[in-house]
């Protein structure tokens, strides 16, 4: 059962993970875009 749930952590672990990058990239790229915009 120990493993089982340190099993789980990991993968909610990872997916938090994944999630928080995955808005980091997306912040970044609307910052990029919103440059583009200003710059044309």
């Amino acid at each position: 059962m120990q493993k089982k749930n340190k099993k789980k952590k990991s993968t909610m672990q990872k997916i938090i993970q994944t999630f928080v990058i995955f808005m980091l990239i997306l912040s970044f790229a609307s910052v990029f875009i919103t440059l583009l915009q200003v710059s044309f």
